[in-house]
């Protein structure tokens, strides 16, 4: 999962045309927006939903990404972890089910203390 909405999100960030990349930023920020709210509904949570925020944890980001120049890691970072607090904003409700030892698991303890509200 972590490696598809890095995927997405590097689709989104590499394009020359700034309407076009634009139009890719909005359509990855609906996509996880949609993803998340799938996955964290507010009366149920699904098995695995914390697997979504695995991006955000570092070590995962460099095993899927080993390669990746600094600077685009923290393109990418700050494009899914303003989506991410955007949806924890307006759904906290939702999100206060998650199961937050599996949250720290998935994200890792630098993360997690970010994700909190």
């Amino acid at each position: 999962l972590a490696a598809n909405i890095i995927y997405r999100a590097l689709a989104a960030l590499d394009c020359t045309d700034w309407n076009e990349y634009i139009r890719r930023q909005e359509d990855f920020r609906q996509d996880l927006f949609t993803a998340c709210s799938n996955l964290f509904e507010v009366h149920h949570v699904h098995e695995g939903a914390e697997c979504i925020f695995g991006v955000l944890n570092e070590n995962t980001l460099r095993s899927i990404s080993p390669v990746m120049k600094t600077s685009k890691r923290q393109l990418l970072r700050t494009l899914v972890v303003d989506i991410i607090e955007e949806w924890v904003l307006l759904h906290q409700e939702s999100f206060s089910r998650i199961d937050g030892t599996k949250l720290l698991e998935v994200v890792g303890p630098v993360a997690f203390v970010k994700l909190i509200p």
